[in-house]
């Protein structure tokens, strides 16, 4: 997660200089299916970190740091947490999703399309008929709000086709974190709310709202 803020800093190209030993090390360190790196969670974080890091300096994108995260899709593609339902099974979904737009191919496209079609019969279920999301914690609602954001994001630039199954539900989600919202601006702490477990509510709100179709000012 470090590097999504390192890219938005201004020290930025002097921390990248150690994003390389990070990459190569990880590779290196990590056979495949081995450890804690291979649990189908952190890989959802991991790939979906990479990615935004591959497409904001495409000169780390080397064939040995493609593979190694075409490897880690697969692996997670093969090792879903469907059995866990709620945010870890929407996890995984959405780094399928994001992941499936990386790459070139048949492959590639069918992974993108998978987890699209479980994202969106997921969604149906997840997401509450007041906007909220099932498992009824502010932090787990933003955490789930900002990674359909970063979807809807990703699907933008791509593909400029946001189907309107996720935008609906990112409106939705977003009306509820607004009207939760406390006095101090901040999400209320009920059930599992660490409070570093989200990014603030402001930021998760302008990054929905970002992405959503902007009205025409009526004439």
């Amino acid at each position: 997660e470090w590097l999504n803020d390192a890219l938005s800093a201004e020290d930025w190209p002097d921390q990248s200089a150690a994003l390389q030993l990070l990459l190569d090390s990880w590779i290196t360190s990590n056979p495949p299916g081995r450890g804690d790196g291979w649990h189908s969670y952190t890989l959802s974080l991991r790939t979906r970190n990479w990615i935004a890091l591959f497409r904001a300096c495409p000169a780390l994108a080397t064939s040995e740091r493609l593979q190694a995260l075409w490897q880690q899709l697969c692996w997670l593609e093969a090792h879903p947490e469907h059995c866990h339902g709620g945010n870890h099974w929407l996890e995984n979904l959405t780094a399928l999703a994001i992941g499936g737009l990386q790459f070139d191919g048949p492959k590639a496209s069918r992974m993108h399309r998978r987890a699209m079609r479980l994202m969106q019969r997921e969604l149906g279920q997840q997401v509450l008929s007041d906007g909220g999301h099932e498992e009824r914690s502010a932090s787990y609602h933003l955490l789930m709000l900002d990674r359909l954001a970063e979807l809807a994001h990703a699907l933008q630039i791509t593909t400029n086709n946001q189907p309107s199954w996720l935008m609906e539900a990112i409106e939705a989600m977003a009306h509820w974190a607004e009207l939760i919202r406390l006095e101090s601006g901040e999400a209320p702490r009920f059930n599992d709310s660490a409070a570093d477990a989200a990014p603030p509510l402001y930021a998760v709100l302008a990054f929905a709202n970002a992405v959503l179709p902007q009205e025409s000012p009526s004439d």
